[in-house]
């Protein structure tokens, strides 16, 4: 049950449990072929969202340079305000789930606690490790930092209006990321990219 998954959702919230049963329901009934993500092809990936119209949620995918989707989503926003959501991103070969709440979000893939994300743009462990951060500088792309290396530029989607057909989600990527940290920084990716979907 999701309350297992996630801490801080107890039995007694029914209603995330069931929206994230939603959240699945709604890719499900619109599912798309999509494309697995390959290491060697990472640098393809594109930032633009691509809408999926007439739900009754939040849906929508991306993908590649070449339009080939690769991973799809849905969400529900709680509150005027939208800070608070449930999320779900669906790639060919794994499933993320983010529920926020008061500022922490949580993320789990593929059933597993991964850790929680700070208001600061940290993915920490549950044993509070910094396994992923983002440094929120004012420029077109966002440092990807692990360890204090930086792995990655990643395009700021509030700093550019509206990505072109060539444009790409990392103006660089270090091609030694690998197995889980490859994972962490799609992640951290897709959280930053879905924040802006859904509190614009």
């Amino acid at each position: 049950m999701l309350w297992k998954l996630i801490p801080g959702i107890s039995p007694g919230e029914k209603r995330v449990q069931e929206d994230f049963k939603k959240l699945k329901k709604e890719i499900k009934s619109n599912a798309l072929d999509l494309v697995p993500i390959q290491k060697k092809e990472i640098d393809l990936l594109s930032p633009r969202i691509f809408d999926l119209k007439g739900r009754k949620l939040k849906s929508g995918y991306f993908g590649t340079v070449f339009e080939e989707p690769v991973a799809q989503f849905a969400g529900i926003a709680y509150g005027s305000a939208h800070r608070d959501f449930a999320w779900m991103v669906q790639l060919a070969n794994m499933e993320m789930l983010f529920w926020r709440k008061k500022k922490q979000t949580r993320l789990v893939i593929d059933k597993s606690f991964v850790g929680i994300i700070d208001e600061m743009g940290n993915l920490k462990s549950s044993k509070g490790e910094i396994l992923v951060q983002i440094q929120k500088i004012k420029g077109e792309y966002l440092p990807l930092v692990i360890q204090g290396a930086e792995v990655a530029g990643l395009f700021n989607p509030k700093k550019n209006a509206e990505a072109e057909l060539t444009s790409r989600m990392y103006h660089f990527i270090d091609d030694q990321l690998e197995g889980n940290q490859l994972v962490w920084v799609l992640a951290l990716t897709y959280f930053v990219f879905l924040g802006a979907v859904f509190e614009g």
